[in-house]
């Protein structure tokens, strides 16, 4: 019986379509499996030693930034900045200061190791677009928009409105930015797939 249920559950796996990335928690439907396939071929985002991705799990401070340089700099470049020993992520935000895009962001060791916040990740987001020569504005009637924008803590408000009227991000279906709230894995490719094609 024990081994009828592993053979079922074998076939199950293999009916399952998996993004050509190969990530067991990928079905190739997913909304993000392009764009996901599209930043792994260049690179910039990994998943785990088990073969999953873990699309709804947060992402840390680190690892958005990590993404946001890798597909900014050639590998060549960041490892430039790289040292002995250290944490992995110091190459990433040693590159992303050369580049002048984290001026009063916090880079401690332990807000790196956060999950970002939507609007960490709007700031950043909005910076990295800034410094390719976009363009950007907080579009009028974002207070009608996004419910939420008034409260927004100051020091990302603007962020936010620029990166919603960019549509580099958009908000939730109540008409909400949540930025308070832990960014989501898949989010992030989707966001930073917008950040290099803003088409």
């Amino acid at each position: 019986m024990k081994k009828r249920c592993i053979s079922l559950l074998m076939v199950c796996l293999l009916c399952v379509p998996i993004a050509q990335a190969g990530f067991t928690d990928v079905p190739a439907d997913a909304w993000y499996a392009s764009q996901l396939d599209a930043l792994v071929s260049r690179g910039a985002i990994t998943g785990y030693e088990d073969g999953r991705f873990a699309p709804n799990a947060p992402i840390t401070v680190a690892e958005y930034i990590k993404i946001l340089v890798s597909c900014t700099m050639t590998e060549a470049a960041v490892n430039a900045f790289g040292g002995d020993g250290g944490n992995w992520s110091d190459k990433y935000i040693r590159a992303c200061q050369s580049l002048g895009v984290l001026e009063g962001f916090d880079t401690s060791t332990d807000h790196l190791a956060k999950p970002i916040t939507r609007n960490e990740a709007a700031w950043l987001t909005v910076a990295f677009a800034r410094r390719n020569g976009e363009t950007l504005a907080v579009p009028e009637g974002i207070e009608r928009a996004l419910r939420d924008y008034r409260s927004t803590y100051y020091t990302y408000q603007t962020a936010v409105g620029m990166a919603y009227g960019a549509g580099l991000i958009s908000g939730y279906r109540n008409r909400t930015f949540g930025g308070e709230g832990n960014l989501r894995r898949s989010e992030a490719v989707s966001i930073i797939t917008r950040l290099l094609d803003p088409t």
